[in-house]
């Protein structure tokens, strides 16, 4: 079976509001469309408003992380465990 690893993300709160595609909605989405090819979820990645404009990753993580989101750390470490195979990301645009 494919393993499903679901990342749900805004860049700012303000983005988090009913008009944009919030979270819950790219996290539905996500589930079904695991549900309709038959992948297992593995874990769901949120990251509710975070600026990603950086270029190094790490130090995004810890930015991230001293607001109480551990996304970009538990990305890492399901990479580094290679338990998915595949990254549902919903396109912002």
């Amino acid at each position: 079976m494919t393993r499903a690893l679901i990342w749900c993300a805004v860049s700012s709160h303000a983005q988090n509001e009913p008009d944009k595609i919030s979270l819950p909605q790219q996290e539905s989405d996500a589930r079904a469309l695991c549900v309709r090819n038959e992948w297992q979820i593995v874990d769901i990645l949120r990251v509710p408003g975070h600026s990603r404009r950086y270029i190094d990753f790490h130090e995004l993580a810890a930015d991230a992380a001293k607001e109480g989101i551990d996304a970009f750390f538990r990305l890492v470490a399901h990479w580094e465990s290679r338990d998915f195979d595949i990254l549902i990301v919903r396109d912002g645009e």
